[in-house]
């Protein structure tokens, strides 16, 4: 299963991670991307341009920048040729002083220019790459699993950053270099026609020329060029993460010959490329000669009439620098269809629909005023009417005893500091990060600010149901079939549900729907409210899940902790830590700095998943759901530490426990299997 990590666990290790599976391969890749609408495109690439008012600053810089390089050319030009006359030195002092401007204007128009349009470029680069990870998120797991690894990688990555060339090298080249061109062109007419026809004409044909060469071989590379990175990064993360299992199996050498030819095959493309820009340049200097050429040869005879030496020249090399400029041109057009492709790539990946089996995320401002008004009132009402109803046939018998009578009594939760963090959602390896502030009003994943907004989590009132569940019916997205249907069960507050049953019987299935990460047919209360109307960063804050194989990042064991709740002292950490029964194991490793390796590779499997309880319990969840906690563990020692996970959870908390293994003798739960 894809796995929710407690606490608000960011997780962005091992870049895609291993839920996005390999499926589809690049073929996959294409399609989808070929079947992404011209809207959905457009929708990406306007996230992509910073605002008009950041743009502007670098796109009139650039056009003082290239008209200097210009005029720089034709002045100097006639300079030349006016001091070979020998006039007095007061007539060209004029000329001189244009020179040392124009020269001076270049490189500094030039370098405010870069700076403007990048500073702007990049800062929406940042916002860009936020915006399409938080597309990203509601779409894992579920959604994108069709993508091979290096796909989702390669698009997160290279085709965002791609995405900067649509305001660099794509609108703000073709609005300057089609103004100062133009701008050239008129100056030149009003001093001679016939060589503004001349270089008209040049442009005209030698523009055709490279912009459809470039766009031919341009278009023949852009196909494979995003599938080859795929291939090379699908490759590179497949030897990394499955370095131990590869040298087990003698793979190494042909995943290293799989990693050659990934390289080798990009690099074929990126050679086609550079081949067609050096094709294209060379196209342009050979118009550019070719209208100085025409120019000598039309203007000579007019010499000594209506057009002095020194402005003869100057025409005759001007071409020069306004092909220099028209060059921009065509590599606009290049990079325009490289930006497109990765804008379709992209938008295959967080514009396409959702499956109806993934939900929609509710926001906060949409759902707190009618969720809270249920959960005061008919919520309420209805609980007290179900109180005195007969028990339901298909709900697991109710221990009428305290729960765990005989087992260690869990203590009283310790002192909520005001900063506990949302759940969220271990995606393939990805940081899923909760809901942006202006659409939960909370702050980030691993905020330590105070819940507050859609990010508290529910008060679960001791005479209602921590959760009640009547007829839910749960499918796995592009799936013809339920996976979970008919289900019912309740759990009181402070209480614990077991649920048991085969591989694929759906336990796994349901701890998703839990924390919504699938929507759900039927209904599923939280604390009296339907899930389905509470914002989605609420119940995930009131709801917690420890996942099967949690994920631990290559950090510190303070850090990992720390993921739940940022504002925690190092004696709160160690206080949980006793909870679950880590402390003395964490003190003889050098306390909150020990290390726990990449992907905890320096704990075991029962270790991991008492950090992964001990970030719940820090993030403070009334519901806590433990995913087959003793998966991966032996047996002998499986009873030990489910009996010590059992006792860590505060009194006050409902456990919904998942497992396929039958409880220690001692623990006093309801029942349920599936």
């Amino acid at each position: 299963m894809s796995a929710v990590s407690p606490g608000g666990a960011a997780s962005p290790g091992g870049a895609a991670g291993a839920a996005v599976t390999s499926t589809s391969g690049a073929a996959g890749q294409a399609n989808a991307a070929s079947s992404v609408g011209a809207a959905a495109r457009r929708a990406v690439l306007a996230r992509a341009l910073p605002s008009r008012a950041r743009r502007a600053p670098g796109t009139i810089l650039g056009i003082c920048a290239d008209a200097c390089v210009i005029g720089l050319l034709g002045l100097s030009m006639w300079l030349i040729v006016r001091a070979g006359e020998q006039p007095p030195i007061l007539h060209l002092t004029f000329a001189i002083v244009g020179v040392r401007a124009l020269a001076i204007g270049r490189a500094a128009f030039r370098y405010a220019e870069r700076l403007s349009s990048h500073d702007a470029a990049l800062a929406q680069l940042a916002e860009l790459r936020a915006r399409t990870f938080d597309a990203l998120v509601p779409r894992v797991p579920g959604a994108i699993e069709s993508h091979r690894r290096g796909d989702v990688l390669a698009a997160f990555v290279d085709d965002v950053d791609q995405l900067q060339d649509e305001p660099l090298r794509v609108r703000q080249p073709l609005i300057v270099s089609g103004s100062v061109c133009l701008l050239s062109l008129v100056v030149i007419a009003l001093l001679a026609p016939a060589a503004a026809l001349i270089l008209v004409g040049a442009l005209l044909v030698a523009g055709a020329a490279a912009v459809l060469l470039a766009r031919r071989h341009a278009a023949a590379s852009d196909r494979v060029l995003g599938e080859a990175r795929a291939a090379l990064l699908d490759a590179l993360l497949e030897r990394l993460a499955s370095a131990e299992a590869l040298a087990a199996f003698d793979a190494l050498p042909a995943q290293r010959e799989r990693i050659r030819a990934a390289e080798s095959r990009l690099s074929a493309v990126q050679l086609r490329r550079a081949r067609s820009a050096g094709l294209t340049a060379a196209i342009l200097s050979a118009g550019a000669g070719a209208a100085s050429l025409l120019t000598l040869l039309l203007l000579a005879p007019a010499l000594g009439g209506g057009l002095s030496g020194p402005l003869f020249a100057a025409l005759v090399v001007v071409p020069a620098a306004v092909f220099e400029i028209f060059a921009q041109v065509p590599a606009a057009l290049v990079a325009r269809r490289a930006v497109a492709a990765s804008a379709e790539r992209i938008a295959a990946l967080t514009e396409t629909p959702l499956p109806p089996e993934i939900p929609v995320e509710t926001p906060y401002a949409e759902a707190s005023a009618g969720a809270s008004a249920r959960a005061g009132t008919s919520a309420r009402a209805g609980a007290s009417a179900r109180a005195g109803a007969p028990a339901r046939a298909d709900a697991p018998a109710r221990a009428d005893a305290p729960a765990r009578a005989d087992a260690p009594a869990r203590a009283d939760a310790s002192a909520r500091a005001g900063g506990a963090d949302q759940a969220t959602a271990t995606v393939s390896g990805a940081r899923a990060a909760s809901e942006t502030e202006d659409a939960t009003g909370t702050g980030g994943a691993n905020g330590a600010g105070a819940r507050d907004g859609g990010g508290a989590p529910l008060a679960l009132d001791p005479s209602l149901p921590a959760i009640e569940v009547d007829a839910l019916a749960l499918r796995h997205p592009g799936s013809a079939q339920d996976a979970v249907s008919g289900l019912s069960f309740r759990v009181p507050v402070g209480g614990t549900l077991v649920v048991t049953g085969d591989s694929g019987a759906g336990k796994s299935t349901l701890a998703l729907a839990l924390v919504r990460f699938l929507e759900y047919r039927g209904s599923y209360r939280v604390g009296g409210v339907e899930a389905r109307s509470l914002p989605t960063a609420r119940l995930r804050a009131t709801v917690g899940l420890c996942e099967q194989t949690p994920h631990l990042f290559d950090a510190d064991l303070r850090q990992n902790l720390r993921f739940a709740r940022e504002s925690a002292s190092d004696a709160e950490l160690l206080a949980v830590l006793e909870r679950v029964g880590l402390r003395e194991w964490a003190l003889t490793r050098g306390g909150l700095d020990a290390p726990v390796g990449e992907e905890g590779a320096l704990v075991s499997g029962g270790q991991a998943q008492r950090i992964a309880l001990a970030r719940a319990i820090l993030a403070d969840f009334p519901i806590v759901v433990l995913d087959e906690p003793t998966a991966g563990v032996d047996r002998e020692l499986a009873d030990g530490l489910l009996r010590d996970l059992l006792s860590a959870v505060p009194e006050d908390r409902a456990v919904i426990l998942i497992t396929h293994t039958e409880l220690p003798a001692g623990i006093r739960a309801e029942r349920l299997a599936l």
